[in-house]
């Protein structure tokens, strides 16, 4: 005697397999969001021990800093982009102003080089 056994999901029970489901992804989700905060907080943590150690070394720098900040934290966080975006264009150039000095002085030792071949072969 042979029996066929047949496995069906009832209306019943996809309610509770879709319901594992979002729970699952819930879940997945939050972990997610978990870990990204630990990174963030992790570095906030950083920020802080640099702030710390401003406020020891300079005080009337960091009062200053918190008390524009508080005034207005918007327009803060623009000024200091600014400020960031200034100082990265200045190393930029700078690098290019040596770049061009480091090829200049090249240029010239060759010259001499070859004023030096020039005075040799005469």
């Amino acid at each position: 005697m042979q029996i066929k056994i047949l496995h069906r999901f009832e209306d019943k029970t996809k309610g509770f397999i879709i319901g594992g489901l979002v729970l699952f992804a819930l879940s997945a989700i939050s972990i997610g969001i978990c870990f990204y905060l630990w990174s963030d907080n992790g570095k906030m943590k950083d920020n802080e021990v640099k702030f710390r150690i401003i406020r020891q070394i300079a005080p009337d720098v960091a009062f200053r800093a918190d008390t524009l900040y508080y005034a207005d934290p918007d327009g803060m966080e623009k000024k200091t982009k600014n400020l960031e975006a200034q100082q990265l264009a200045l190393v930029v150039a700078e690098a290019a102003a040596k770049e061009v000095e480091k090829k200049a002085a090249i240029a010239k030792k060759e010259a001499s080089r070859l004023k030096r071949n020039k005075k040799t072969l005469n």
